[in-house]
């Protein structure tokens, strides 16, 4: 196993709290919730009101989207679990922010200037799920209320946008990192992190710089 398959298995794995169990008990009750009503709808036929029938249908079809909003935020959460790597990207919490609604998560690590970009969606030209860049791709960037606009210094994906959930705190974050590019020398001179950075960019994760 790589060093750097060995690190993202290392951080995948996280403490369950309460609030973790709960929601995943939640979600398995509304499952079974769901097929119990599935064939109430399907026995209720021509024994109940069109009235019934029809409440029953809103309250199925109101189970089916919590059920799958629940499964889309816990595979966001997995992508965001995974693309912690010591010593490459492991940003403070609250240097993070994890957009549920638009599938997207943001997060800036001070210690190496690396800013990273997950998705449940494809990201302008790039297939991957998963996005690294340092501050030196940083070309401009400005903000619109919580959507950030990034331009990059890289011609296959030259603008990035996306929603966050602060948009002038993201706006401050990457203001910062980018204002503190050459405090990152001395955290990146690692061997460590020249390794995983080599094998970021193999993997199609991290971004270069081409002009």
């Amino acid at each position: 196993m790589s060093e750097l398959a060995m690190n993202l298995t290392k951080n995948k794995a996280k403490p369950k709290n309460v609030g973790y169990a709960i929601n995943r008990l939640a979600t398995a009750a509304s499952i079974i919730l769901a097929v119990v009503m599935f064939f109430a709808i399907c026995s209720s036929v021509g024994r109940y009101s069109a009235g019934t029938i029809g409440i029953l249908v809103v309250i199925e079809v109101a189970l089916i989207l919590y059920v799958r909003a629940q499964y889309r935020s816990s595979k966001l959460m997995k992508l965001v679990d995974s693309m912690k790597v010591n010593g490459y990207y492991m940003p403070a919490k609250e240097d993070e922010q994890v957009v549920r609604a638009q599938k997207c998560y943001f997060g800036i690590d001070f210690s190496t200037g690396i800013i990273a970009i997950g998705t449940l969606y494809e990201i302008g030209a790039n297939k991957q799920e998963r996005l690294y860049f340092d501050t030196d791709m940083v070309e401009s960037f400005d903000r619109f209320g919580n959507q950030l606009e990034l331009n990059l210094r890289n011609r296959a994906i030259p603008t990035l946008r996306l929603t966050v959930l602060d948009g002038d705190r993201a706006y401050r974050g990457i203001e910062m990192a980018c204002k503190m590019r050459e405090t990152y020398a001395a955290n990146r001179a690692s061997g460590m992190y020249e390794t995983t950075k080599s094998q970021m960019v193999a993997a199609g994760w991290m971004m270069k710089r081409d002009y």
